[in-house]
């Protein structure tokens, strides 16, 4: 799905990394692509973990983090919508600020969905109901980008690394899932 993704995103390097089968198994992707990305100045780096369905039904649908996000024992201290600002174009996404212990991380994500971008689970669900009915389609993306929020470093640092990423990779991401 995502081959090009992996190894240099305009001063991004990115190391693919794969998911356990049990976890495959729940999810239940047609594909999926999970990288961690590096560049010189942010040696914590990111996330980015793209889950794609080609056909979208019980059991097979996409849901969204903050759904699964407080199964895996992390608490969402934080959760809105935010604009980021692209060449052409903003991208509505949901910010998440979670936390489990002393382990912070800020998580972007979006549905993009048959030509749309959605950043709520309900809103995908809505549009996946009309375009398989009007357009016979169902297929659709999960897009997540998390970072690590480190003691002694300002959100505001970590999602401007975050934005400088997504800048750089939106392209990228885009390029690879259907209109």
């Amino acid at each position: 799905m995502a081959e090009g993704l992996v190894h240099d995103l305009q001063g991004w390097t990115g190391q693919e990394s794969f998911l356990e089968p049990e976890v495959l198994d729940t999810l239940r992707a047609s594909d999926y692509f999970s990288a961690h990305y590096r560049n010189e100045r942010n040696s914590e780096g990111l996330e980015l973990y793209i889950a794609y369905y080609g056909k979208q039904g019980i059991g097979t649908s996409i849901h969204s983090p903050a759904n699964c996000i407080p199964g895996g024992g992390w608490k969402i201290s934080e959760n809105k919508l935010i604009d980021i600002s692209l060449e052409n174009t903003k991208l509505p996404v949901s910010k998440m600020l979670i936390e489990k212990g002393n382990n912070k991380l800020l998580v972007y994500y979006w549905f993009s969905q048959r030509g749309r971008i959605i950043n709520s689970q309900y809103g995908a669900k809505f549009y996946l109901f009309v375009d398989s009915i009007l357009k016979n389609r169902s297929d659709g993306a999960l897009i997540r980008i998390t970072a690590p929020l480190p003691s002694g470093t300002s959100e505001s640092e970590v999602d401007a690394k975050i934005q400088s990423f997504l800048k750089k990779a939106y392209p990228a991401i885009e390029h690879h899932i259907p209109d």
